[in-house]
């Protein structure tokens, strides 16, 4: 009489195994840090093409914009009898994915005056931090008196 015995997995063949999905997680999570990164760097770009055209067209017709921040856009606006309302003659800058809008030193919500403004000659005033961020990237966007 034979007896069957079943055989399992050798612990080698386990371990290699686990180096096979170790090596393939590893690879994924660099590729995707990656895309991630990408991504940012063109957000940061197509906000620097905004900010430049916002700032010829302050110069090109000598007047000063105001720029209202929210947590996922920027939106230029003027004053009109008591409050703030978007400029319609400008596109605003929307963010795409994860990237995200924030003051330094107080909150986006229930603001009631925009944070930058970009006087005649093309200059833009901050009046505090702006920071673009998404994971672990960080832009300061502007400063206090200056764009970064």
């Amino acid at each position: 009489m034979s007896a069957s015995r079943s055989r399992g997995f050798t612990l080698i063949e386990l371990l290699v195994v686990v180096l096979i999905l170790a090596f393939l997680t590893t690879t994924l999570s660099l590729t995707l840090e990656r895309f991630d990164r990408q991504a940012f760097n063109e957000t940061v770009k197509q906000l620097s093409i905004w900010l430049v055209d916002l700032r010829s067209r302050a110069s090109q017709f000598n007047q000063a914009y105001a720029v209202d921040v929210r947590p996922d856009s920027l939106f230029v606006v003027y004053w009109d009898g008591g409050e703030w309302v978007p400029r319609q003659q400008i596109r605003p800058f929307l963010l795409d994915g994860e990237a995200a809008f924030k003051l330094q030193n107080s909150s986006l919500k229930n603001r009631t005056h925009p944070v930058l403004f970009v006087d005649s000659t093309g200059k833009v005033i901050a009046s505090e931090k702006l920071i673009l961020f998404q994971g672990d990237e960080i832009l300061e966007v502007a400063t206090n008196g200056s764009i970064e």
